[in-house]
């Protein structure tokens, strides 16, 4: 029952990141460069970002065949520490190639993101019921 509730959880987070990234690609570019600028912004961003993959990793870890979503969390949880560790002009760097990529390829990412989510939602119900 905890494990459904936390990916639940997860998924929702998931979503709204994902339906933000297909609305309003600009913006959120925007907000996530400003809170990877500012030191204790980013360490709580991250910080979420990377309890988010650990999070999936110990809520799919009671299911059976659950190597998709331990690999998905894992990776989640790499990127976030990855993210947190890169010296600033790496980060910065990678930031501008991000940001400079055009608006579809972001909102595909963001699509993406929904599926994933969606995909999530709906073994978290499997599991709980």
């Amino acid at each position: 029952m905890q494990a459904t509730l936390v990916l639940g959880f997860v998924g929702l987070l998931w979503l709204a990141a994902g339906i933000v990234m297909i609305v309003a690609p600009a913006w959120l570019s925007g907000y996530i460069q400003r809170n990877l600028t500012d030191p204790f912004s980013r360490f709580l961003l991250l910080q979420g970002a990377a309890l988010a993959g650990v999070l999936v990793v110990l809520g799919s870890s009671v299911e059976q065949r659950s190597w998709f979503w331990i690999a998905v969390g894992s990776l989640a949880t790499a990127k976030a520490l990855v993210l947190l560790g890169l010296p600033a002009h790496h980060r910065d760097r990678l930031l501008a190639w991000w940001c400079a990529r055009p608006l579809w390829l972001q909102r595909l990412a963001g699509l993406m993101t929904v599926s994933l989510a969606t995909l999530l939602a709906i073994d978290a119900v499997r599991q709980g019921g």
